[in-house]
């Protein structure tokens, strides 16, 4: 069993590794066709060829950001041994969330970010049967927007803290708590001289914590363990100058993968997706 467990750890800091250089990569293959495709403005503030044009505005300052994530948490299959063949499969609605966001960013584009998202969603079940799942984390991050043209990249690397708790059944749940690093790349490219751009983004995640799963309220397994979780965004922004304030608004589609450990001797296996949308609103100063 525990060459099972040093080989699952070293698929995960594998995978961990593996979204890194793709982040790495991704961001150094689209700065390098942005500048070659569009160079009208500088890398950072105002251009003297500005005009109205939103990409040469300075990203300098304070920001702050709120966001309605409208998700739908797929578990899957569940496998609970000796059952192996017994399939458990939560029936689980559209869940509300928030994510709040609280920064600022200097005029060489080097920033700090702090970021909070909380989810809780209730299955469909009826008073007797009512599983739940709760989710939640926590980043401190620094950041660095590039800026070419009409495009922005903005890269971000940090720490962060994941909770998850999911009643997989009336009388089982299972629970992952702990800390870990988080790097992230987000992209942004103008439609013409107008307000509106298109956005997308990836953030990967290894938390190390405890993994604990109970029956009827009493831990038959606790350990300590690591979980990647996965993130990915697509959407559009519109953005405008507002009362001597840069003011945006963002809608995008989301899916989420948190990779939970499976427990000693195979006891419970199962992995928990996140899809839906997501509608934001923000503002810097």
């Amino acid at each position: 069993m525990r060459s099972l467990e040093r080989w699952y750890l070293r698929m995960t800091l594998a995978m961990h590794k593996t979204c890194f250089y793709l982040l790495a990569f991704q961001f150094c293959s689209l700065a390098s066709f942005a500048n070659a495709a569009d160079n009208d403005c500088g890398d950072f503030g105002a251009s003297s060829s500005c005009n109205s044009n939103l990409c040469c505005k300075s990203n300098s300052g304070f920001f702050a950001d709120a966001e309605l994530t409208l998700l739908t948490p797929h578990s899957g299959s569940v496998t609970i041994a000796p059952l192996s063949s017994t399939a458990i499969l939560p029936e689980r609605d559209l869940g509300v969330g928030g994510r709040y966001w609280l920064g600022y960013r200097a005029e060489t584009g080097l920033g700090f970010r702090s970021r909070y998202w909380s989810f809780d969603q209730e299955a469909v079940g009826g008073p007797t049967l009512d599983p739940s799942l709760t989710a939640q984390t926590w980043d401190a991050e620094l950041t660095q927007l590039f800026t070419r043209g009409r495009y922005s990249f903005d890269l971000s690397g940090g720490v962060r803290w994941g909770e998850i708790d999911d009643q997989v059944a009336p009388v089982l749940t299972e629970s992952f708590n702990g800390w870990g690093s988080t790097v992230a790349l987000s992209a942004s490219r103008q439609l013409g001289n107008g307000p509106f751009s298109l956005i997308g983004g990836a953030r990967g995640s290894l938390l190390f914590g405890d993994h604990v799963v109970n029956i009827v309220g009493a831990p038959i397994a606790s350990s300590q363990e690591v979980m990647p979780v996965l993130e990915m965004q697509l959407g559009g922004e519109y953005s405008q100058e507002l009362w001597g304030t840069h003011a945006f608004a963002r809608a995008a589609f989301e899916t989420q993968l948190w990779e939970l450990p499976p427990t000693a001797l195979g006891l419970l296996d199962q992995n928990i997706g996140f899809v839906g949308v997501t509608f934001s609103t923000g503002i810097r100063f």
